[in-house]
């Protein structure tokens, strides 16, 4: 069990079905959640020990996204994109080496997290005023890789610091608001 402090960065690239307009937004926000799991370590070779588990995540952003962040909508007087990518969730297996007190671990598995879209109005900064809105969840996969440290080791508990990377890759969604 344990938490977490990230950061997200995103790429969102939208098709307009009706007319075929592109555009393309980001995400860049810090996220905070947890993760929890089991994991065993087995073996002891010379160089470590092997690790196998499975984890579950969860994380939220600290804030919503920023509409500097938003593209073009097919109304050139306003900008569309993510207010916010939440419920970010990620559940899958975990392999990982232990050498000491570091671990070096790859992992991969499901993804999801949901889309909160809206528009602004440039001339005014106020949103959902164009019609434009939704909110959907998206699914996937990721692939990540990371290496621990354990800073404190304790009868109950341990003090280990990580860095850890995921990719993930959310699949296309029908994801249609009112101006389509």
């Amino acid at each position: 069990i344990g938490g977490t402090g990230s950061y997200e960065w995103a790429s969102v690239h939208d098709i307009a079905p009706g007319n075929g307009f592109v555009t393309d937004s980001t995400v860049r926000n810090g996220i905070i959640g947890g993760v929890v799991g089991p994991q065993y370590q087995f073996g002891n070779a010379p160089w470590g020990a092997w690790l196998v588990g499975v984890e579950a995540a969860l994380n939220d952003p600290t804030s919503d996204n920023s509409t500097s962040n938003f593209g073009l909508c097919a109304n050139p007087a306003f900008g569309c994109g993510l207010t916010r990518l939440d419920n970010l969730t990620t559940v899958g297996a975990r392999l990982g080496i232990a050498a000491d007190r570091w671990l070096f671990t790859v992992s991969g598995g499901w993804a999801s997290a949901r889309f909160d879209r809206t528009d602004v109005l440039f001339a005014t900064g106020a949103l959902g005023t164009g019609g434009g809105g939704s909110d959907e969840r998206h699914d996937g996969a990721y692939v990540g890789g990371g290496v621990e440290y354990m800073i404190w080791k304790a009868p109950f508990a341990d003090l280990i610091g990580s860095i850890d990377y995921q990719h993930i890759w959310l699949n296309d969604h029908d994801d249609l608001d009112v101006n389509g």
